[in-house]
């Protein structure tokens, strides 16, 4: 079932203000401009650009300009090996301009190159991942709740190829979480 007009602002209002809240400043104005894409008079949205002092865009062309400029600085990124920098920004440009051919090529080659580099890393899937840190200590870290679903199935004993299988997600979002949470230091994978 597809999200009606009301639930898909509600997402972009909040995603708009969790990334604002991590100071990924352009990426929340994306959101907010493209609620105002689908109710031009969107008062919350409206504010939400001003008090971040980025305007409101006076035509609907305006977001779309927006995304393409990140999308360059992404595929710039991604040629200076960044990946890991570019995939938001692409993920987030696919979902504002679903449409746009390149775009969805240019996320799905960094997507590509990326799941090569994580099961490489997780020794194309033989790996055992284990949590580094106590369980208390990992209240702090705040993780989202895809990350803490992965982690909950981290136990040193069952090997990625495995939490793939059981955890239901897609194979890359297992591996891009394990890789997160690696590099945060909560999880390691033996070699």
């Amino acid at each position: 079932m597809s999200e009606s007009v009301q639930e898909q602002i509600a997402r972009l209002l909040a995603e708009g203000l969790e990334l604002f809240g991590e100071d990924k400043i352009e990426q929340a104005a994306i959101r907010w401009r493209e609620v105002l894409s689908l109710d031009p008079s969107h008062r919350e949205a409206q504010d939400y650009l001003e008090s971040a002092g980025l305007g409101v865009p006076s035509d609907p062309t305006a977001a779309t300009a927006a995304v393409q400029t990140l999308c360059a600085q992404a595929l710039e990124q991604a040629a200076a090996g960044e990946l890991d920098e570019a995939l938001p920004v692409l993920r987030s440009a696919t979902e504002t301009v679903p449409e746009d051919l390149e775009l969805q090529a240019a996320f799905e080659l960094v997507r590509g190159h990326l799941y090569a580099r994580y099961r490489e890393r997780a020794r194309h899937g033989a790996g055992r991942p284990r949590v580094r840190v106590a369980a208390e200590r990992l209240l702090r870290f705040n993780l989202p709740p895809d990350a803490g679903f992965v982690l909950s199935m981290v136990d040193g004993h069952t090997r990625v190829d495995e939490l793939v299988t059981v955890s239901g997600m897609d194979p890359f979002d297992v591996l891009h979480l394990l890789g997160r949470l690696e590099a945060a230091g909560i999880v390691e994978i033996d070699t």
